[in-house]
Order: C-alpha cells, then sequence, then structure tokens
C-alpha cells in the first residue's frame, strides 16, 4: 500500500505503482457501521422470535424496522471501497468507473474535513 508521506516524496519522481490498490473504511467507521447494524440484526431477529409466539402486530413492525436499519447499516459498510487498478489505468468505486487518462489534474493536501477539526490527507 502506498502510504501519504511515500506518495508525497515520489510525486517528484516518476512514480511507477502496478497492480491494485483497494482502500477502504477506516476503522472507526467500521466500528460505526458494524457496531450498529448487528445489533439492531439481532434485536429485528429477537423482535419476529417473539411475534410467531406471541402473534402481537406491533412486533412484526418493531422487528422488521430493525431488520430495514440492520440491512441499511451493514449494506452500506460492504459496498464502501474504492480501487485503484494501475494494469487497467482505472480508478472504480461504488457507482463510478472512471479512466486515469479522462483526469485533467490531481491535487492531494491535507485539509480538515468535517466539523470535527483533524487535518486528513485529501
Amino acid at each position: 500500500m502506498l502510504f501519504y508521506e511515500e506518495f508525497i516524496k515520489n510525486i517528484k519522481t516518476d512514480l511507477k505503482v502496478q497492480g491494485k490498490e483497494k482502500f477502504s473504511l477506516e476503522l472507526k467507521r467500521t466500528a460505526m457501521w458494524l457496531g450498529t447494524g448487528i445489533p439492531f440484526l439481532i434485536a429485528g431477529l429477537l423482535q419476529i422470535y417473539i411475534y410467531l409466539s406471541s402473534k402481537d402486530i406491533k412486533d412484526i413492525v418493531v422487528g422488521v424496522i430493525f431488520l430495514f436499519l440492520s440491512f441499511k447499516h451493514i449494506k452500506l459498510f460492504l459496498s464502501y471501497g474504492i480501487v485503484l487498478d494501475f494494469d487497467k489505468d482505472i480508478l472504480k468505486s461504488k457507482d463510478v468507473e472512471l479512466k486515469f487518462k479522462d483526469v485533467e489534474s490531481c491535487e492531494l493536501r491535507e485539509e480538515v474535513v468535517g466539523k470535527r477539526g483533524k487535518v486528513q490527507p485529501v
């Protein structure tokens, strides 16, 4: 994997990268999406189990809501990813496939992203 400092050093030289580079969510966001998705899934399955024994309509409604939320969170976690394919010169993301030859300029810098005030490479 190409780290930020190595990238800055190599940007002035001839950068030759081959193969594929894959980027996924950072650990905090992974913990957030899976930490809420899996408990919602368990709660939804429990509510459906309770519905099977009590036959109360509110249990199935709450169970379906929990299952919907859990599938949404798990889908967001599984669908995120960026692949840089240097052999085919393509950047692939969720719905985007961008060819490197179509890019006119690209800038890598450190900025504050969001409200937290933490500096990150963008």
